[in-house]
């Protein structure tokens, strides 16, 4: 401490040091005495007040800290917003955090602020705020922050800014940690090509790897990666259109347990498309001796009785296996599955929305306006069940022009990364408005092939509006 005595007494800056040495070792009375003697000096020096408030936080006196705190943050201080944020987040006023962290959002702070600034972000739910400064922050490689990026973006509907800074770096960059970060992103955007590079660097082999060369059309080589894995094999010969040689496989599973079933209902699908009916039949009923799920086997079976014209078996069926509006509503789509009249669909879906059930609503509303017939009336009928229903209102704003705007508004209202919303509501707008609202659809699903498109034909079209 002999340094410290030959530091100008007079001056703030000196007792400022003296104090930040006894911080630093945790001598945070002592350091508080000198930060007071700073503030006798010079009163209103941000410095001074960050360093009081600061002292005080880590002596337990909130109360005494915030007022300080407050003052060095709207002074300029950026580690004031920090300590005072943890500050609200400490005395559970999570509306106070909010307010401060808004306030300090967007600005430039070093690296350490950064961190702290994310920590607040996530701690009150405000992940939108969180991922423009993850993305800054992941150049740094830390192992945490892929996975904290990925958290933040799903939640924030900002996968697409995510995905962008993935597929902007190679995968030889990243790393263990980075690749499950991004294998949870591909699996949650369905990006293919981000999955496989993943897997890659995580060396994934076995099934994981044949499900992803299936899932990316690579049948040859699914093929010969399966090994004796005769239900993925089975996936792979089928992909290559050598039916005889999958139904021959899969007849190989053992009938038992959930690999099993899988096995026999991709045998009995097959033998439906190949026009095998009976087969199908006899395929189902044998999938029946499986007992690990009923209401599957019982499903095949019933699909393979009304392809046979069996139809009232096959309802029957269902009824043994399902009750009330589930029964109901699972007949309608056994009907429509098999070419039946619109009028029989809407009579089997009517009966399970007279029973209350919101899904039967909203296909029949679904139904009514593909088929011309009263799609509104049932829209309006879904939002009496649920007021919040994002397809409801938008199927309300596709058929009524008058009540187009409040629905959409309401829509967004409900669900403000909801794409079909989006998309509904960008075909009221310029191009260059249309695609504020499109970047935030693709931000929400970054590879739903109709919100690429439409996305760049509205960057095409502003580029055209502004010339």
């Amino acid at each position: 401490m002999i340094w410290a005595s030959r530091l100008d007494a007079a001056s703030p800056y000196s007792w400022l040091a003296k104090g930040r040495f006894f911080e630093n070792v945790t001598r945070y009375d002592e350091a508080l005495e000198a930060y007071r003697e700073a503030e006798g000096r010079e009163p209103d020096l941000t410095d001074v007040k960050l360093a009081i408030g600061r002292a005080l936080v880590r002596t337990g006196r909130d109360a005494e800290a915030r007022p300080y705190l407050i003052a060095a943050a709207e002074g300029g201080e950026k580690e004031g917003f920090a300590l005072w944020g943890r500050l609200e987040l400490r005395a559970r006023d999570e509306p106070a955090a909010i307010e401060v962290l808004e306030s300090w959002a967007g600005e430039e702070v070093s690296t350490a602020l950064r961190n702290k600034r994310v920590d607040l972000a996530l701690a009150v739910g405000r992940f939108d705020l969180a991922v423009d400064d993850l993305l800054i922050l992941s150049d740094g490689r830390k192992p945490r922050h892929g996975e904290r990026l990925v958290e933040a973006a799903q939640n924030a509907c900002r996968s697409g800014s995510a995905l962008a800074w993935f597929r902007s770096r190679g995968a030889v960059e990243w790393g263990e940690e980075w690749a499950r970060a991004a294998l949870s992103l591909a699996k949650s955007t369905d990006d293919r090509r981000l999955e496989g590079d993943a897997l890659m660097t995580l060396g994934a082999e076995g099934d994981v790897w044949v499900d992803w060369l299936l899932s990316r059309a690579r049948y040859g080589q699914a093929l010969d990666a399966a090994g004796d894995d005769a239900y993925r094999r089975g996936l792979a010969l089928r992909g290559l259109e050598r039916h005889q040689e999958a139904l021959k496989t899969w007849s190989s599973v053992d009938n038992e347990g959930t690999v099993g079933l899988r096995a026999a209902a991709e045998r009995v699908d097959l033998l439906l498309e190949l026009g095998r009916l009976e087969d199908a039949l006899l395929a189902a009923e044998k999938a029946a001796e499986n007992p690990v799920d009923s209401k599957t086997t019982t499903w095949l079976r019933a699909r393979a009785l009304a392809a046979l014209g069996r139809s009232a078996e096959a309802e029957d069926a269902i009824g043994r296996a399902w009750t009330g509006s589930s029964r109901d509503r699972r007949v309608a789509r056994l009907r429509s599955e098999n070419g039946a009249d619109l009028a029989d669909v809407r009579e089997a879906l009517q009966r399970s929305v007279d029973k209350g059930n919101a899904a039967a609503q909203r296909d029949l509303a679904r139904l009514q306006e593909r088929s011309g017939g009263d799609a509104l009336v049932q829209w309006e009928k879904l939002l009496r069940l649920d007021p919040d229903d994002v397809d409801a209102w938008v199927g309300i704003a596709r058929l009524d022009p008058e009540r187009r705007k409040e629905a959409l508004d309401n829509a967004l209202a409900a669900d403000s990364c909801d794409t079909s919303a989006l998309m509904e509501a960008s075909k009221d707008l310029a191009p260059c408005d249309a695609l504020a609202l499109l970047e935030r659809a693709w931000e929400a699903r970054p590879n739903r092939r109709s919100v690429v498109k439409a996305r760049e034909r509205a960057r095409l079209e502003c580029v055209v509006e502004d010339l």
